[in-house]
């Protein structure tokens, strides 16, 4: 009996194993990357051994010690230069497995309500987000305020959060960083592009007519409002697992998140290494609604690709534990009571 115990355990170990295999990229795969761009950038020193994958002209270039470095954005991010290698690598495996890649952009127009100056009567004008914001807020009205449900329930709320001036279509700042290697064939879609609505999450996106790296590109709401949608174009690829990374934790990158669950797209994981957030307090609120909402948050600290599959193939085995526990067990019974009746046999006829 201890032999058949042991040559099952050996069994399930291999079957365990040729999971984890199974683990890896597959072509049913989708990668999204949400707002990686210059408005949400810090800035970076220029780096003649890295090629940018556009031109950055002398206006958005500052000294400082005798170096050169990009323009922080005007909602600038800390964290995000160094996560530009490392969604630089999962574009390039995705690639590879000739995975679909999609990527999201904030694409405001001047007045976008989302602005601090709108329904702001004594905002500074220093970069600063304003906010959180409700009836309650002194100084604070509805002129220009944004009139998507999203935003109502957050005023209502009393936790409305307002922006400086950031990713205004046809700008540097709304352009993806010069050092993200985006495919050519990447599905590119545009959100926030109503000046009455806002959209922290990609699938109220919508897909662009334009073409990377959007050099003087101000398509607008007349021309994106007759677009398909996200949802729609990630449905027709027929993935089953979604990957999301970008700008910011704690918001975009969070409903964006939070709505591929609501879509049914199949798995979904938060890649943390992949991603920065505004605040570090609202980061860790954050995590733990996305783990809330069904999406799968991986660890910080797995920044390769292999680190991070790895550790979700042995999440996804420890969740099926008990089922393949279940398995064996049956396996075990139906394969001693055929024992038995074989020995019964060879018993008889022994006789």
């Amino acid at each position: 009996m201890s032999i058949t115990i042991s040559l099952f355990l050996t069994i399930f170990s291999i079957i365990k194993c040729f999971y984890c295999k199974e683990c890896g990229l597959k072509s049913t795969d989708g990668l999204l990357i949400v707002d990686v761009q210059n408005c949400f950038m810090e800035s970076v020193e220029l780096d003649s051994s890295i090629q940018p994958e556009y031109s950055i002209t002398s206006d958005h270039q500052q000294e400082r010690n005798g170096k050169l470095f990009v323009e922080a954005g005007s909602l600038a991010v800390k964290g995000t230069a160094g996560i530009i290698p490392i969604i630089n690598d999962w574009i390039n495996n995705f690639n590879q497995h000739k995975a679909p890649i999609f990527l999201s952009l904030d694409w405001h127009p001047a007045n976008h309500c989302s602005f601090c100056r709108n329904g702001t009567n004594s905002y500074p004008g220093t970069g600063a987000p304003c906010g959180p914001l409700g009836p309650n807020t002194p100084n604070f009205n509805s002129t220009g305020r944004c009139v998507d449900q999203s935003a109502i329930n957050l005023y209502n709320e009393n936790s409305l959060m307002q922006w400086p001036d950031h990713c205004v279509r046809g700008t540097f700042g709304s352009r993806v960083s010069p050092y993200l290697k985006v495919p050519v064939n990447s599905t590119v879609v545009k959100k926030g592009f109503n000046s009455q609505l806002d959209s922290y999450s990609s699938f109220g996106g919508a897909l662009t007519r334009s073409v990377y790296p959007f050099w003087n590109d101000t398509e607008d709401d007349t021309i994106l409002s007759q677009q398909p949608i996200l949802g729609t174009l990630i449905k027709q690829k027929k993935i089953n697992r979604l990957f999301v990374v970008g700008i910011a934790t704690d918001y975009c990158v969070k409903m964006s998140a939070i709505d591929a669950v609501l879509e049914n797209f199949g798995k979904v994981f938060m890649i943390t290494s992949a991603a920065r957030g505004v605040s570090n307090s609202t980061v860790q609120s954050s995590l733990l609604v996305l783990n809330e909402k069904g999406v799968r948050v991986t660890n910080e600290r797995n920044i390769d690709i292999s680190d991070v599959l790895q550790e979700i193939c042995e999440s996804e085995i420890e969740e099926n534990d008990e089922y393949y526990r279940q398995v064996l067990l049956s396996l075990l019974i139906i394969f001693s009571f055929l024992g038995l009746v074989l020995m019964i046999i060879f018993v008889i006829q022994s006789r």
